[in-house]
């Protein structure tokens, strides 16, 4: 084994992942080791041009060019798929740092190799680089993640003023990273909410027939139940109540609406409730507002309803089963503690 500080093989490696990053090498002949010093992190503007262009989505099938990600608590509907990110960068580190830490395989999805998704890498390396210098409390790290965001934020608000690039696969993806951004890493506790709204935004300018591919009905089933809680807290209804928007896109899959998304579309009605209940309070004494008091209560009695059929039917099956997950901590001292302004998508075009 040489003695090298930077880099050893023995072989060619098997996971191309760091020691840093706390995986697993492939035995004693497929070692690859990176040696992780925090005062050489890749300078701002490094070149992120060589992360994969085919990174496949949240449980895709391994390929040559694909890393296999530990089962673990699901929260970013998308990965990185090369097992070589930019040479010479210490984007490789950050990225295995947190595929390891917070993606999570459930199922076979592959993405076509010759879709461009070099926004989405881009947003991914900023996230991974802010995830990774707060969590091992490296201050350079975490600004040169949150200057890689900065640039990545530049690139995505550019594409959105692109008619054409904004109905991109790309643009949606990177739209959902930039939201998980915002709910672990930004400096603002309501950041993810603006972003999730963004995203129904662009969901109804691409209609839901555009969400019948594979790759984008995955990323749709992943990104409801945010739109939809972000629509409770903003008192506003959601495209994702209408008949279209919970039928059309599992229209070529309709194995995959399962008991959870179809709790998903019933709790998909309840921002109407809240929308309906403060609009009585606009209405004047008399019949306007008894009018406005009857559809609250039919609206109301119908999401009961649905729910209670939908609770026998789960009752009835070997589904019957549910695992509590702790609600994580939205901040860390060190993510709120530099006071940094973190901006903000552009959806003004949409």
């Amino acid at each position: 084994m040489s003695s090298n500080s930077s880099d050893t093989d023995l072989a060619a490696p098997e996971c191309a992942r760091c020691v840093k990053a706390q995986l697993k090498c492939g035995g004693s002949r497929g070692l690859s080791f990176i040696q992780y010093n925090g005062h050489r992190a890749a300078p701002p503007g490094t070149d992120v041009s060589g992360i994969s262009q085919a990174a496949p989505i949240i449980g895709s099938k391994p390929t040559a060019h694909s890393v296999e990600v530990p089962r673990r608590n699901e929260i970013i509907p998308t990965q990185i798929g090369k097992q070589y990110l930019t040479l010479g960068s210490m984007d490789d580190v950050y990225a295995s740092y947190a595929m390891n830490h917070l993606l999570h395989e459930s199922e076979e999805v592959v993405v076509n190799p010759d879709i461009n998704r070099t926004l989405t890498n881009k947003c991914f390396v900023a996230l991974s680089t802010t995830i990774f210098g707060i969590d091992k409390q490296e201050p350079h790290v975490l600004q040169h993640g949150l200057y890689k965001y900065g640039t990545a934020l530049k690139a995505l608000n550019k594409a959105l003023s692109d008619p054409q690039e904004s109905r991109s696969f790309d643009v949606l993806e990177a739209i959902i990273v930039m939201a998980v951004f915002e709910m672990i890493a930004g400096n603002r506790e309501d950041g993810w909410i603006e972003h999730a709204r963004g995203l129904e935004r662009l969901l109804d300018f691409r209609g839901p027939t555009s969400m019948q591919p594979l790759p984008c009905l995955a990323l749709l089933e992943k990104a409801r139940p945010s739109m939809i809680f972000a629509a409770l807290v903003t008192r506003k209804t959601t495209i994702l109540s209408s008949a279209l928007w919970k039928g059309l896109p599992w229209l070529q899959y309709p194995e995959r609406k399962n008991p959870f998304q179809l709790l998903v579309d019933i709790v998909a009605d309840c921002p109407e409730l809240f929308v309906l209940r403060e609009d009585i309070f606009g209405k004047a004494e008399g019949l306007p507002r008894s009018s406005a008091m009857i559809s609250l209560l039919e609206m109301a009695q119908k999401v009961l309803n649905d729910l209670e059929t939908w609770e026998n039917c789960w009752s009835s099956t070997e589904l019957d089963q549910y695992d509590l997950v702790p609600a994580p901590a939205a901040t860390t001292p060190m993510r709120s503690g530099y006071g940094r302004s973190i901006p903000q998508l552009c959806f003004t075009e949409l």
